[in-house]
């Protein structure tokens, strides 16, 4: 069983800001074709505080992008443990379905799960979303560019760190359109940790840069 750490996120900004704490996750090895979601969107008043759990709880969805915007057929999110393999067809051509029967034999390695593309029919253009506690995290497959093409293993295993970004939420889906954020604080999380606290703060009357630091 994953180790469950609760985050504290103390807002201790000397101003108020329409900025929120935005937490992201991210795959080992990612491909700069991945597109990402905010996996926490926080919003903890002024001299306040908002908690959230973390552990790793995977699960994984499947769809055909090529089916329009939004995408097409869509599956259910299903859980996904490390050291699985699901594979994805699409019987009679329509449109893909997630068999959840691990069909891993040394394939990909215990730490990483993954999802096999055997989707026969062309016109298919898969795309996974890998989620964490029911939250979406990262989309593979959904870049003009970014080809799972039939046969191809799509894997994650996530880094072992939370990322913390102020900035202005956008209103749905992935974070591409921000127009006001700060840079990313990575915090590596060490094994075993239960708790942990991260102070957000700003240096000049608030004119600073955005700082999150574990306390």
């Amino acid at each position: 069983m994953s180790v469950i750490t609760t985050f504290t996120v103390n807002n201790k900004l000397s101003v108020n800001t329409t900025n929120h704490v935005l937490v992201f996750l991210k795959p080992i090895k990612a491909s700069t074709n991945y597109q990402y979601f905010a996996w926490k969107d926080l919003n903890p008043a002024m001299n306040g505080s908002q908690q959230f759990n973390y552990e790793i709880d995977l699960g994984v969805q499947i769809s055909d992008s090529a089916s329009g915007n939004p995408p097409g057929p869509t599956s259910p999110i299903y859980a996904i443990n490390p050291g699985q393999l699901f594979a994805a067809t699409n019987p009679n051509s329509q449109g893909p379905i997630l068999a959840t029967t691990n069909i891993n034999q040394g394939t990909i390695a215990s730490s990483q799960a993954g999802v096999l593309n055997m989707c026969s029919t062309p016109t298919t253009s898969l795309s996974i979303t890998w989620t964490n506690k029911g939250q979406p995290v990262v989309v593979v497959g959904a870049a003009p560019n970014d080809i799972v093409n039939y046969g191809k293993t799509v894997t994650l295993e996530l880094e072992p760190t939370l990322y913390f970004m102020a900035a202005d939420p956008t209103l749905v889906g992935t974070d591409f359109t921000l127009q006001d954020y700060s840079a990313m604080t990575p915090y590596q999380l060490t094994a075993g940790t239960t708790s942990v606290t991260i102070d957000w703060t700003r240096s000049n009357n608030g004119l600073g840069a955005d700082v999150f630091t574990a306390a």
